[in-house]
């Protein structure tokens, strides 16, 4: 197809967005990771058009989906349309693994092409599912194009343009050459000047220059002057500059049949079956031809490819709904709510609203619709605003509905949004368990976003505010919290209070307080009862909300990290996983990915440790969370381990720059872990002065925060680091610190760690070969690798001080084993090193690990792979491998870059072809 002539700046637009495209479908722009397009544009800028355009000799398989005026409102339809499946009856994370399933199986059968036109309409949780398709496109055959207006801006579509592998293109409006080739192509000729002039009303906007001509057209007033067009000299007076105007006189000009059709399908808003509409008057689909037709001559109305009648654009519904008095829309709108009826209550119960039906009625449709959106929080925060908006005008009370609102956008993780949609309905509130409730939701969300000191200028804000006792205890509760997560104020050392008296919240709270100070054992009871008395409300209901107790799920892992070590972490994350998925609380994802990659770190499975703090990242980098210094933290170790210490380097400096993602960076508990990851990046550069500083500013940032079980964890490698710089001081101080300070008995994570540390103080070379070895040995069966190496590390240091060189190579070959098992290069840097400087010289007996094809491989990605073979969808893949299908896609992306392979069925293809030929 080739283009016809535009103006340099429009042609040179499209002109490249057709070669991006290009470029996209082909595959040949893997080198930006770009797998979407954005097209952004104002409205009746020729956005379908150009979508068209450019996509008319695409040979691949389209899926094309453009969403109508009212789709917000029905869950999961645009994406649904795109795709060619039917929306599920279950609602929720299931709904979004199978359309995410329908994607794996639609790119498994070559390249395709998904388009979403008008994405500004779309349904949240397409949008969200949206998020995702693009994650799956990286490593799939399959290109996203995207056109939407600026406004009404929406959540889930910014988050889409702020990602990196997104491409933004923005349309400039039509300049006088656009103009011309628009009246070449409609009427095969060029336009005179007093035709451009009548024209020029149209500010470059395509829809209002094609109005104005069909105008000129219908009116008889345009006329061939050789093979030019020109107005005729009689022509009536232009016509309004505005499409609005236009389109009211086509409306105007249609006979009463006509009329009452585009009325209904208006106010039905959205493309509808002729035997829906003829439904609304009880008449025969047939009865509705002769209406129809003068509809798609006036050019209002349309048929889409699944034979459903539509208007032509947005502003058509915008007029005709304008001009069609609220009497006469209140009787077709309660004619599309019995239409509707039970099917769809979610639609129901917008045309009751829209109807002006009483209050009681609206709230029996409003309880139906909430049950089935209770798990898609997106959409219902949505229909939420619409029925705010309506109660409103109408007069009624807004405080409930408001308070839904608000508690569902939390649901959803849209957390600015819920900010500033409870500080809005604080305003108008007057019911004290209402307002309560709203603070509440409003202390969760500041909490989640970071906004630490926010927080708690509200809180005691509420000082003198009466309300209710329980509201009263879960602020002074969410205070501690606040106070702790933050790291605003050392830990307490004694208990929050009785733990009867604590609310879910202060349950959470004292358990994480417990853990940190040594007090393990508690810890655990304390998190595991939390988690098990933490569910989330339905819409509407008493009890728990969004921000009481809310990360109550999140810390059982967490705290058995320093209490049971990894490998029972591990366990437990996995229940928390399943938790997640059965409660419906997909908000906490991003944390628990954090958490998890925590728990991957200390295991040694640093190439899984890495996919999930970067997906987790990603994810940051476009929503609303804070950043905690503990996920940075464990990035950052992550690189040092492998022995890239350049990107350490980088990954520090952003921090301290403050350049991490979308919101706030929060020094999680007030735990000095990015000092801790430049001691060990210092160490690795072996500048040992530069890091006995960082030891000395990690430990006594740790005590004077009495966070025991922390510094029981750095302690091996703050006295290590004391040793190598020859700092005795430092030694003594950690020695005296953990036989003082550190409650009694020791958890298992604990004790192995402390035992360790308190050995390197002692300076007995033989004592510490045998406690290095069983340290090790402990760290084994704990599943922590970094200890691990650690005990084997000091028992060949010590031994090698010791004159048994046989002993101390022996030893020494086993901590590079274990390092190398878990591609830790620079642990491997270090022991070697360390050997070196004791007169010992290892070899290793192992060859070197590859670095590309199927030995590469992690065990994760060939986990991974061999399901990718097996013909298993990436969300099924997620599910068994208790992952989140982004984790799953960067896994099948690694593989990828390691065998030279482009997509998952080449993978698919690849791995069956090694098993099976």
């Amino acid at each position: 197809m080739t283009s016809p002539p535009r103006s340099a700046e429009r042609r040179d637009v499209i002109t490249g967005f057709r070669r991006r495209l290009d470029d996209l479908i082909r595959g040949d722009d893997r080198r930006t990771a770009t797998r979407c397009l954005v097209l952004l544009a104002e409205s009746g800028s020729g956005k379908t058009s150009i979508l068209r355009e450019v996509t008319a000799d695409a040979d691949v398989a389209i899926g094309w989906a453009t969403a109508a005026e009212l789709s917000w409102r029905a869950p999961y339809s645009v994406i649904g349309d795109a795709l060619g499946r039917a929306v599920p009856d279950t609602l929720g994370a299931e709904a979004d693994e199978y359309f995410l399933t329908a994607v794996d199986e639609w790119a498994g059968a070559g390249r395709c092409l998904l388009v979403i036109d008008d994405a500004h309409h779309a349904d949240a949780a397409s949008l969200n599912v949206l998020l995702s398709v693009v994650d799956a496109a990286r490593d799939l055959p399959l290109t996203i194009l995207v056109a939407a207006r600026p406004l009404p801006q929406r959540e889930y579509l910014t988050r889409l343009m702020r990602r990196a592998d997104v491409g933004v293109i923005g349309i400039p409006p039509m300049d006088a050459m656009d103009l011309d080739v628009l009246v070449h192509d409609h009427h095969g000729a060029w336009p005179t000047g007093r035709l451009q002039s009548a024209l020029a009303p149209a500010q470059g906007n395509p829809l209002h220059a094609k109005t104005i001509l069909d105008d000129l057209d219908r009116a008889g007033a345009l006329i061939r002057v050789g093979d030019r067009l020109d107005v005729a000299d009689d022509a009536d007076p232009l016509p309004a500059a505005w499409v609005a105007d236009s389109i009211a006189a086509r409306i105007d000009s249609l006979e009463s049949s006509a009329h009452d059709l585009v009325v209904k399908l208006a106010l039905w808003g959205g493309p509808t079956h002729l035997e829906d509409l003829a439904a609304l008057s009880a008449v025969p689909a047939a009865a509705l031809l002769t209406p129809a037709q003068a509809l798609l001559g006036a050019g209002v109305a349309e048929f889409d490819s699944a034979g459903r009648l539509a208007t032509t654009h947005d502003a058509v519904a915008e007029v005709v709904t304008e001009r069609t008095p609220y009497p006469l829309r209140a009787i077709v709108h309660r004619a599309i709510a019995e239409r509707v009826g039970g099917s769809d209550p979610v639609a129901q119960a917008f045309h009751l609203r829209a109807a002006g039906a009483d209050a009681q009625e609206i709230e029996v449709a409003d309880d139906s619709a909430a049950h089935i959106l209770a798990a898609v929080p997106s959409v219902r925060a949505d229909l939420l605003t619409d029925a705010v908006d309506a109660a409103a005008a109408a007069g009624r009370s807004t405080q409930l509905l408001s308070l839904e609102r608000v508690l569902a956008l939390a649901r959803s993780g849209q957390l600015d949004r819920a900010d500033e949609a409870a500080r809005t309905a604080l305003a108008a509130a007057d019911d004290m368990d209402v307002i309560a409730r709203l603070y509440r939701i409003r202390l969760f969300v500041l909490t989640a976003r970071g906004a630490m000191d926010e927080t708690i200028e509200t809180i005691d804000s509420l000082a003198g505010v009466d309300m209710p006792d329980r509201s009263r205890r879960v602020l002074t509760d969410l205070r501690n919290y606040v106070n702790l997560f933050g790291g605003r104020a050392p830990l307490p050392t004694e208990p929050y209070g009785p733990i009867a008296d604590l609310t879910l919240t202060g349950l959470v709270a004292e358990a994480l307080r417990s853990c940190l100070v040594g007090h393990t054992h508690q810890a655990v009871e304390y998190a595991a009862e939390a988690s098990r008395r933490f569910m989330p409300a339905e819409p509407g209901a008493g009890g728990a909300d969004s921000s009481e107790g809310a990360s109550a799920d999140l810390w059982p892992p967490f705290v058995e990290l320093y209490h049971g070590g990894p490998r029972v972490a591990s366990e437990t994350m996995n229940d928390t996983i399943l938790r997640e998925r059965e409660r419906g609380t997909d908000w906490q994802t991003t944390y628990r990915q954090l958490i998890q990659a925590s728990i991957l770190t200390l295991r040694g499975r640093l190439s899984d440790a890495a996919a999930t703090y970067d997906t987790a990242f990603e994810k940051v980098a476009v929503g609303d969370e804070a950043v905690p210094s503990l996920a940075m933290g464990g990035r950052i170790m992550i690189d040092i381990a492998r022995g890239d210490l350049t990107s350490a380097e980088r990954r520090v400096e952003d921090w301290e720059a403050g350049r991490v993602g979308h919101g706030v960076l929060v020094r999680q508990f007030g735990l000095p872990d990015i000092e801790r990851q430049k001691m060990l990046i210092f160490e690795a550069r072996r500048r040992h002065r530069p890091a006995a500083a960082m030891a000395w500013a990690a430990w006594s940032g740790a005590i004077e925060q009495h966070a025991l079980a922390w510094a029981a964890a750095i302690s091996p490698a703050c006295a290590r680091i004391a040793i190598r710089a020859m700092e005795p001081s430092l030694l003594e101080r950690i020695a005296h610190d953990l036989d003082t300070l550190l409650p009694r008995p020791l958890s298992p994570a604990t004790a192995a760690p402390v035992r360790l540390a308190t050995a390197l103080a002692s300076a007995d070379s033989a004592d510490l070969v045998t406690i290095g070895v069983e340290v090790a040995e402990a760290a084994r069966d704990l599943d922590d690798m970094f200890l691990e190496v650690a005990g084997w590390e000091e028992a060949a240091v010590a031994a090698a001080t010791a004159g048994d060189r046989d002993r101390a190579i022996d030893l020494a070959r086993r901590a590079l084993q274990r390092a190398e098992d878990a591609g830790a290069d620079g642990l491997q840097t270090r022991v070697l090193s360390r050997m070196r400087a004791a007169g010992v010289r290892v070899t290793t007996a192992g060859k070197r690990r590859a670095t590309t094809g199927w030995e590469s491989l992690t065990p994760t990605e060939s986990q991974v792979t061999e399901l990718v073979a097996m013909g298993v969808s990436g969300p099924d893949i997620a599910t068994r491998l208790y992952m989140s299908p982004r984790t799953v896609q960067t896994h099948v992306s690694h593989a990828l870059a390691k065998l030279g392979l482009r997509t998952r069925v080449e993978l698919a293809a690849a791995a069956s072809a090694r098993t099976f030929g």
